[in-house]
This record gives structure tokens, sequence and C-alpha cells, in this order.
């Protein structure tokens, strides 16, 4: 399962309720942040913001934003799923510099 704000933050429910659910993602948590992101770049909005000319603050174009999310929603689901390894998710990578990887416990980011 995954989504994004409301539909995100009803996947953790979703596993507790859903025996059939196998993995759940929440697009904007997994303590991995996209720096010039905005809430609605995680959506088409910010495709289409783009395209009609409308700023939603994003300082990240909108098909950057949208490469990422799918590069590591993929990622998530192929290590959850089918239980193949993807070192993308286990630290910073080079290709994506604009994701940087918290721990909520101490705070920090790198």
């Amino acid at each position: 399962m995954a989504g994004h704000s409301v539909g995100g933050a009803s996947t953790l429910p979703s596993l507790l309720a859903d025996s059939r659910i196998r993995a759940g993602i929440d697009i904007e948590k997994r303590w991995l942040v996209v720096s010039g992101a905005e809430h609605a770049s995680f959506t088409d909005v910010g495709l289409l913001a783009e395209q009609l000319g409308i700023d939603i603050g994003a300082g990240l174009p909108a098909a950057r934003v949208s490469e990422i999310v799918r590069r590591y929603t993929r990622a998530f689901l192929r290590q959850h799923l089918r239980h193949l390894p993807q070192p993308l998710l286990d630290k910073p990578s080079a290709r994506y510099p604009q994701v940087r990887f918290c721990a909520p416990e101490s705070g920090t980011c790198v």
C-alpha cells in the first residue's frame, strides 16, 4: 500500500487491520527528506502546476521529485515484497543528493 498525506496516514492502520497488505509506505515519511520539495510536490499537483505556470513554492523541479519518489518507492516495495536487497535505502546516494536520511530518535539528517 502506498499513499500520500491522508492516504499515507491511513497506511499504518490498514497494515494492522488487513493481513493482505504486506508492505506500506507513507510518501513523505520513512525518515527520508527530499530537499527542495513541498507537500504538493509528492503528487501530480507539482507537475500540473509547473505546466500552468503556478508556483507551489518548491525549489526542486516537479519532474525531479517525481523521479525520486518513483525510484525510492520502487526500491521500498522491491525490498519488502520481493525480499530483494535495495542499497538505495541503506544510505544517501550521489545520484539523488536531494534525499537526506534522517534519524527521528536523534533528530539528525545526513
